[in-house]
């Protein structure tokens, strides 16, 4: 009967052990949270997360918010090369951000016909086809356009 009694304990021991540790994808989500938080409260931003501050066109403070994800190249699983995480449906929750706030920049300067500063952002964050999507068919006359025009 003791026997029995400290193998139930045991299993219970170690289920209950298991399913409160928090995965790494939840500890990364947390920290991001954490320092959103500070950030909002230290600089007094109007806007409390990455969504709020492109609602109002604020790059900039959503920027400073994507700064706050702990690992970069972070996924849920441990993988970190992008295609990979496409085929194995993994997920990056700092790629995820930076591709919201690179297509509302350039949806916003594309907008504005500054297509040039369009193509700089979706350059520099190696995400051109976002670029090609927003500006459709014929960006690159486009660009020429505007350049003609300066």
């Amino acid at each position: 009967m003791k026997m029995k009694s400290k193998s139930v304990i045991i299993v219970f021991l170690v289920s209950f052990s298991l399913f409160s540790c928090k995965s790494d994808y939840d500890k990364h989500i947390e920290q991001f949270g954490e320092c959103s938080e500070k950030k909002k409260e230290e600089k007094k931003y109007k806007h409390s997360n990455i969504q709020e501050a492109l609602n109002a066109f604020d790059f900039e403070v959503a920027r400073d918010y994507l700064a706050c994800h702990p690992n970069k190249g972070f996924y849920a699983n441990g993988h970190r090369e992008n295609h990979e995480s496409e085929i194995l449906g993994t997920t990056n929750p700092y790629q995820e951000d930076l591709e919201q706030i690179v297509t509302a920049e350039i949806t916003y300067f594309v907008s504005q016909g500054e297509y040039k500063r369009a193509e700089a952002t979706a350059k520099e964050a190696n995400l051109m086809e976002v670029y090609e999507k927003i500006s459709g068919e014929g960006f690159e006359e486009k660009l020429d356009e505007m350049i003609k025009k300066k």
